[in-house]
């Protein structure tokens, strides 16, 4: 067992090597096989455009743009109307965005860009105030996890708003 063992950690370092030897080309190849395509602007999800029409776009209208340009609505991206379309086979992802992007009722289109985590930095007005995130490390945690929407936590001080825009429709009242 010990040795098969050896034998796989051994490939796996020659594996690496071979990758950060041969340069560039292979390793935009890799990421296009790994992780979506890369672009100027870095890795993005293959065969994926986000849309977000404008505010007086009819809904009909949206509908029909998408149809017409050969995609798919997947769906919606829930509080920020932005719709995932999914492109045809073979599709170039940036054509597409340029396209959407230049009809009158697109407000915006743009690649599925994959960020890692703790490259973000949280939308979150009040964070630059929030000096214990960093001293914690919480950008660091990001990178494992973002947390999950079915994990329930106890706030036990009486200091907390129900009614702020990211815990009103989670707050559960509590009891004494």
């Amino acid at each position: 067992m010990k040795r098969h063992l050896g034998t796989k950690c051994v490939a796996l370092l020659l594996g690496l090597l071979l990758v950060f030897s041969v340069g560039p080309q292979l390793h935009t190849s890799l990421a296009h096989s790994q992780s979506g395509k890369l672009s100027a602007g870095g890795h993005f999800v293959a065969g994926r455009v986000l849309v977000q029409f404008r505010p007086e776009t009819m809904t009909s209208r949206g509908h029909h743009l998408i149809a017409q340009s050969g995609a798919r609505d997947t769906g919606e991206i829930p509080g920020i109307g932005v719709h995932i379309l999914e492109l045809p086979a073979n599709a170039n992802e940036e054509a597409f965005a340029e396209a959407f992007k230049s009809q009158p009722e697109v407000e915006f289109a743009e690649l599925d860009h994959i960020v890692a985590p703790d490259a973000m930095t949280p939308n979150d007005p009040s964070y630059p105030s929030e000096w214990h995130l960093p001293k914690i490390a919480s950008p660091t945690a990001w990178s494992s996890t973002t947390g999950s929407g079915d994990v329930t936590i106890a706030i036990l001080d009486t200091g907390c708003d129900p009614t702020h825009p990211d815990l009103a429709s989670k707050y559960v009242p509590g009891w004494n």
